[in-house]
């Protein structure tokens, strides 16, 4: 895994989202792939901004929710 990649992932964990979440979110892509790094960003920044794009993703679509009870 690349740098940007390993460092936004653990930023989410550490943000709070679980890892069956991001699994969820990043349906077997790699995260540089769901939120392609900009040019010149640094890590750090990129780390940030890709660990918002996963929390916001995760509202819109409630990934790693269980389902609901029948």
């Amino acid at each position: 895994m690349d740098p940007y990649g390993e460092t936004a992932l653990r930023e989410a964990t550490e943000a709070g989202l679980m890892p069956r979440e991001i699994d969820g979110l990043l349906e077997g892509r790699p995260m540089t792939s769901l939120v392609p790094p900009l040019p010149a960003e640094t890590i750090d920044a990129y780390a940030d901004r890709a660990t918002s794009e996963l929390f916001m993703r995760y509202l819109v679509e409630g990934a790693g929710a269980p389902p609901p009870v029948a």
